[in-house]
Parts: C-alpha cells; sequence; structure tokens
C-alpha cells in the first residue's frame, strides 16, 4: 500500500503551498490590526450611536428580543446582558480592534468597532 505522500502530485503540492501562504497572510494582516477608537451600534440596519471607547461605561439598548446591554471597559467593548435565547452576543466576548464585530442574530443587533476617522479612505500604497 503507498503512503500518503507518494500519491500526492505536483499540482496537490502547488495547490497545499497556495492554501499555506494564502492562510499566512490572512492570519498576518489580522493580528496587526489596530486598536479601535469608537463602536458603531446597529439595529435592524440602522446606525442607533457611536460610542467613544476610551472611557468607561455602560449602555442599554432595546431590541427585537429585548435589551441587550453593553460594557465598554479598558477600551474594550463586550455584551453584558442579553434577553436573546443563546446569548451567543454574550460569549463572543470582548471587541477592541478596528473591525471586530459581535452580532446577536435574533435582536437584529450588531457592534462594530471602527478607528473613529470617517475617512472613505482605507489604505495607501505607493
Amino acid at each position: 500500500m503507498k503512503s500518503l505522500f507518494s500519491r500526492l502530485t505536483v499540482y496537490d503540492l502547488i495547490l497545499i503551498l497556495i492554501l499555506f501562504v494564502t492562510s499566512l497572510v490572512f492570519l498576518i494582516t489580522g493580528i496587526n490590526r489596530s486598536p479601535g477608537s469608537t463602536a458603531k451600534v446597529i439595529i435592524d440596519n440602522m446606525v442607533i450611536d457611536h460610542l467613544d471607547i476610551s472611557a468607561d461605561s455602560g449602555y442599554t439598548y432595546d431590541a427585537f428580543h429585548g435589551k441587550i446591554t453593553i460594557s465598554i471597559a479598558g477600551g474594550q467593548v463586550r455584551v453584558s446582558e442579553s434577553d436573546c435565547p443563546l446569548k451567543f452576543c454574550m460569549k463572543t466576548g470582548a471587541a477592541f480592534r478596528t473591525g471586530d464585530v459581535i452580532v446577536c442574530l435574533p435582536a437584529k443587533f450588531m457592534v462594530v468597532i471602527e478607528n473613529g476617522d470617517n475617512s472613505p479612505v482605507h489604505g495607501v500604497t505607493g
């Protein structure tokens, strides 16, 4: 019986190499995200609030499945209480980097961490 490695073709090795490099790129770019400065609160695809995450505070919102309470502490945002049935939004943990998202699907509730500047430019290459 032949081993697994002896049955691989050149094309299989190229595909494995491409997948490996792609996963490394996504890992490196995900690690290097900067800490955010504001949190955008969205309920039913409508922006409800922009919050400064540098100051410790707590906010409660009425969503479709009752109330959702978010707490801001140490530059991190988390859902501390929720009336939704499965509470995945609470289990998500803290969000603090630009692009982090906390979602509660039953409540149609979302918190998106942003960098605070409203510039439409996301990057510049030279």
